[in-house]
């Protein structure tokens, strides 16, 4: 039943734990370090790389690999099964939605405006 006072562990300060000059030297802190100065400036968006891309050298066989992508492509798209996408689509889609916000009942059809009262 005892410690049940004000501060909940240890007393009024609350219970309070430190350390020695061993103990921090032990950790690595010292007590005469000099602190890191303020960030001035944002994090860079994006991290730096630590190896930069191989540059291509232009060969035959690179030149060879590039056609081969290329009529890969080219037979991959004039297929039956390559979906084209309308031209007109970014105007589609408002279009749509201006069809069913038509179709929907208006405020002065859902109700029967005799039944409230003259103020609304």
């Amino acid at each position: 039943m005892s410690g049940r006072g004000r501060g909940g562990r240890g007393g009024r300060g609350g219970n309070t734990k430190s350390f020695n000059r061993e103990q921090l030297n032990a950790l690595g802190v010292g007590g005469n370090e000099v602190l890191p100065g303020p960030v001035t400036q944002p994090p860079p968006l994006y991290p730096l790389l630590d190896r930069r891309p191989v540059p291509i050298n232009p060969s035959l066989e690179m030149d060879y690999l590039l056609i081969l992508r290329q009529a890969f492509i080219d037979h991959m798209q004039l297929s039956g099964s390559y979906i084209k996408l309308p031209k007109n689509k970014n105007n589609q889609p408002e279009q749509e939605i201006d069809k069913l916000v038509a179709q929907l009942p208006t405020v002065k059809e859902k109700y029967d405006w005799a039944l409230f009262p003259s103020e609304l």
